[in-house]
């Protein structure tokens, strides 16, 4: 897995690599402004995506927003994992959610918009999320289109906001010393 600085262009056949699964930022700290249906959120291991797989994390919610690519010339089975500060919320791995939020994506990288075979494929394309909700690994066999999932995670609070908490703890603190 080879983290990065956001790729200009996931369309099929556009950065294509047989060895390397490619791992970007798109959004931080964002606000969802509306509801976002994802695929998988709860621990444990994946390798079949049936459409029922949905759920809904509510608009308003502050998350950070990552995407996987996994895109080589020939046949390829890759693995690798990736362990982020905060729990992951929500992974998209069907095309139709993948598509339908491409809104999250980076301004200036071309994203697919159509086609099949884009995102996991039953079977052959496992996704297991750790008991701590932390980890996301992954054993994906691809070849042209490729592999690309989404994924959303709680947002790791700004330096502002944890200032604030601060002050707030020790002016809770305060007043219970003044109580007693």
């Amino acid at each position: 897995m080879q983290v990065t600085a956001p790729l200009s262009d996931v369309r099929p056949n556009q950065t294509q690599n047989d060895d390397i699964i490619w791992l970007f930022t798109e959004q931080t700290n964002y606000v969802l402004p509306s509801p976002l249906t994802v695929n998988i959120t709860a621990p444990g291991s994946y390798s079949s995506y049936p459409s029922s797989l949905v759920s809904i994390l509510p608009a308003g919610m502050r998350v950070d927003v990552y995407f996987m690519h996994f895109d080589p010339v020939h046949s390829r089975r890759r693995q690798g994992y990736v362990r982020f500060n905060t729990p992951i919320l929500g992974v998209i791995v069907r095309k139709d959610q993948l598509f339908a939020s491409n809104f999250l994506g980076v301004p200036g990288t071309l994203y697919p918009t159509s086609g099949d075979l884009i995102a996991l494929e039953n079977g052959q394309d496992k996704v297991n999320l750790s008991s701590d909700m932390k980890e996301l690994s992954v054993n994906w066999f691809a070849n042209t289109p490729g592999d690309r999932i989404r994924i959303i995670t709680a947002a790791i609070p700004e330096p502002s906001t944890m200032l604030l908490f601060a002050l707030g703890l020790a002016g809770a603190s305060m007043r219970l010393r003044k109580r007693a």
